[in-house]
């Protein structure tokens, strides 16, 4: 089923962030002032964050569309979304009708709609990311007593180190 499910979800998932980061690259200014009206962060940090996370996302979207580094590239958007969500959620709860700024322009989204949004692609992210895993299980590491020859080997002399 992973075979199915593994290039379909990356393509979707990769444009969304390829699509989001590119808008975004090319309004600065504009991703500037809508993560300064969300007040999350020290006025210091939002310029490089609105001049890092569009590329970052771009670069991420790029790594899912061509199969490169495919689990980091999963797990690093779905980090940022679970970022963005939290972003959100913050701005519901304090009542502030704020442009959403994902997708760039400003726009007048409703932020409990982004929030859902938002969670739909988490679980095509995490569908991503599971494919990427790639099923298989991590190779089992000689337990102390060394069973693998390479633990616990001492040196001539039969002194460790």
């Amino acid at each position: 089923m992973k075979a199915y499910l593994d290039m379909p979800a990356r393509f979707v998932f990769g444009l969304v962030f390829v699509y989001a980061g590119a808008a975004k690259i090319a309004q600065p200014a504009a991703f500037a002032a809508d993560i300064f009206q969300y007040q999350l962060l020290s006025d210091w940090l939002i310029y490089p964050a609105a001049l890092f996370l569009p590329w970052l996302e771009a670069v991420c979207g790029l790594c899912l569309w061509a199969g490169a580094f495919k689990r980091g590239a999963a797990a690093l958007c779905n980090l940022l979304l679970a970022v963005f969500m939290a972003a959100l959620a913050v701005n519901v709860w304090r009542g502030n009708d704020v442009a959403c700024g994902c997708f760039g322009g400003g726009g007048g989204e409703d932020l409990r709609m982004a929030l859902i949004r938002d969670g739909a692609l988490l679980a095509l992210g995490l569908v991503v990311q599971y494919c990427a895993g790639g099923g298989q299980s991590r190779p089992k590491t000689a337990g102390p007593s060394g069973s693998s020859g390479l633990s616990g080997q001492t040196g001539e002399s039969g002194q460790s180190g």
